[in-house]
């Protein structure tokens, strides 16, 4: 009933606080040789729109496409040029897009062309580019945690950083009006610099309230702020002592995104788009609403048309014209955010958030989406086995055929009440990881799933692995469990291990648990006594293990928010040894080994292919 190999895993979800074309990935240093990337999936969310003339720019991952929308009930994609980074904003001017690509820095993409875009030039930049505007030949660019740099790009083919100025927060907006740049400092407010000497910008002004500030637009003798707290209207008249005038709160969460168009500021948060009436900048009152399908993070507005950036769900049209309840009229749909990865033959199977992509990696170089389907849920995480594709969602567990991998079929589904986060298939069973514990689904029948056992455990279970009739689950906060499943029926926890970190992911090896424990890195348990498991060693990764998987007497670490892949030797577990690294340009959350290529789930960044080299099939410890 059980096999005595690892089978399919898989990730549950990961926080969202969270490219060359088809082609490699940055290697950092000197890599030793074991990891070689050789290809890339680069489609991913959508995390910023531009609108300009009939067309609409976008992000998809770390692709920047341009839509015709001139019929806004049926736009088109008519171009698209991929980039080494997330797409993180973009501002059109003069028949130039200005790229905000996160680590890849400034991007200057040449768009007078909407069918064929071309990058003309880029810049590299200390820190994350996280928003651009542009005035005068002058780009500001939002770089994160190194503040506000200004870039010469009267001359765009030659983009030239020409002065910078630190701000105490993370800068991640910024808006221009005259001599002086307003900046969103996150936690550290509104950031007013005079900028009339581009070399030597000069804070002259700060609003440092209780809230975090995402994004703002200026207007006259105003500046309205995208907060945690809500919009806030400032009087700036005098830049050195901004003063709140009007404020209107958020429905759930922090507003993301602005945009402002005559009297009416267009906000966006996690739930969708709010109208603002701001005539009567004193009193801000909302005027409408409408709630998204995705994850709203951008807005641009113009003509009557509100353009949301929804994440896993593309860009989404909002016909303006409609009060108090606005209507969608269309929508461009993207790859949405890979969380997670199975592999079959050369077809990777992604859990997607918005639902199941089936991308053959038969030719590395050129993967190619050959079949979609949507989930009723949030996607995070996927298994396969006997032409069927199972999918951890929000609503539960999802099954699909894939015996035809270019048309999967959702074929059944299973509420667990919770919410579904990692899936493991053995036999005739389902584990899944849910957010109310252990759920054990009998899938002999797939187009008829049914509960035959459950667990209800602490903590937050993420991801399941299966050896023999154990199943090891990482359970959040409450580290790993380890329950006997011999009866599917009774499942019963035999042992457990409480991680000092967050237990993301497990994978189980000659004895021997490895644990993604977030912000405590790599944990290495022996389980050789499944009743009395042990840590035997740890390594401390540089941010956050999200996910992992064993090869030959190495681990490969998935280290989200670093962006890193990283390879560690555990032939001696008490003294693991880092060996090699890749930098990828999303958030890795997620991996997986087949043959000789590991396959990185990179959330918005896509999915990177990573060769193999020189690993020993069976290593010994």
């Amino acid at each position: 009933m059980f096999s005595s190999h690892p089978v399919q895993r898989c990730l549950g979800f990961v926080s969202l606080s969270v490219l060359v074309g088809i082609g490699m990935a940055h290697v950092v240093g000197a890599a030793p040789g074991h990891l070689s990337p050789v290809g890339r999936d680069p489609y991913g969310p959508t995390l910023a729109v531009a609108k300009s003339g009939d067309n609409v720019y976008f992000g998809s991952g770390t692709v920047m496409q341009v839509a015709d929308v001139s019929d806004p009930y049926a736009p088109v994609v008519v171009g698209e040029v991929a980039l080494p980074g997330v797409v993180q904003d973009i501002t059109i001017a003069d028949g130039f897009a200005f790229v905000a690509a996160d680590g890849a820095g400034l991007r200057v993409i040449d768009v007078s062309q909407a069918t064929s875009p071309v990058e003309v030039a880029s810049i590299d930049v200390a820190g994350r580019a996280h928003a651009v505007a542009v005035a005068d030949g002058m780009a500001y660019l939002a770089a994160w945690t190194e503040g506000l740099l200004l870039i010469d790009v009267s001359n765009p083919e030659d983009p030239t950083v020409v002065g910078a100025i630190d701000t105490p927060g993370e800068a991640m907006g910024v808006a221009v009006s005259g001599q002086l740049a307003f900046v969103a400092d996150d936690y550290a407010g509104l950031r007013i610099i005079d900028v009339s000497d581009p070399t030597t910008p000069v804070e002259v002004g700060v609003y440092d309230g209780m809230g975090e500030t995402r994004d703002l637009a200026v207007a006259g003798d105003l500046a309205y702020l995208a907060d945690s707290q809500g919009l806030l209207v400032m009087d700036i008249s005098d830049p050195t002592d901004p003063t709140v005038i009007g404020s209107c709160g958020t429905y759930w969460g922090t507003f993301m995104g602005i945009d402002l168009e005559g009297s009416e500021a267009y906000m966006v948060d996690f739930t969708g788009l709010r109208v603002i009436d701001v005539s009567t900048p004193t009193q801000p009152v909302t005027v409408a609403d409408f709630n998204t399908p995705g994850l709203a993070f951008d807005v641009a507005a113009n003509a009557g048309y509100a353009f949301v950036a929804d994440f896993h769900r593309g860009v989404r049209i909002v016909d303006l014209g409609v009060r108090p309840i606005m209507a969608e009229v269309g929508g461009l749909e993207v790859a949405g955010a890979a969380m997670d990865l199975a592999v079959s033959d050369d077809m990777v199977y992604v859990a997607s958030m918005s639902g199941l992509r089936v991308v053959d990696f038969g030719k590395p170089t050129a993967p190619v989406e050959v079949g979609f389907c949507s989930t009723p849920g949030r996607a995070v995480g996927v298994a396969v086995a006997d032409n069927h594709a199972y999918v951890a969602d929000s609503f539960g567990l999802q099954v699909f055929d894939v015996s035809d991998p270019s048309a999967p079929e959702h074929v059944g589904s299973f509420d667990t009440y919770g919410q579904a986060r990692g899936v493991a298939v053995a036999g005739d069973f389902a584990f899944v990881a849910d957010s109310l514990g252990l759920k054990v689904i009998d899938v002999e029948s797939p187009w008829a799933p049914f509960e035959v056992g459950s667990l209800e455990l602490p903590g937050l279970a993420t991801r399941v692995s299966v050896f023999d009739a154990l199943v090891y689950l990482a359970n959040g906060p409450a580290g790993l469990r380890i329950i006997d499943v011999s009866i599917p029926s009774e499942p019963v926890e035999v042992g457990f291990f409480d991680t000092p970190g967050n237990a993301n992911d497990v994978d189980v090896a000659d004895g021997l648990a490895i644990v993604a424990d977030g912000w405590a890195g790599l944990r290495l348990i022996d389980v050789s006594s499944p009743r009395w498991p042990v840590e035997v060693g740890s390594f401390d990764t540089p941010m956050v293990a999200t996910g992992i998987a064993s090869v030959g007497g190495f681990v490969l670490v998935a280290d989200g928010y670093a962006a890193d892949l990283l390879m560690i030797d555990v032939t001696n577990p008490s003294a693991p040894v880092e060996v090699d690294s890749v930098e990828t340009p999303g958030s890795p959350v997620s991996v997986i080994v087949s043959g000789k290529y590991a396959y990185v789930a990179d959330a918005p960044g896509g999915i990177e292919v990573i060769r193999l080299k020189r690993i020993p099939k069976d290593r010994p410890r």
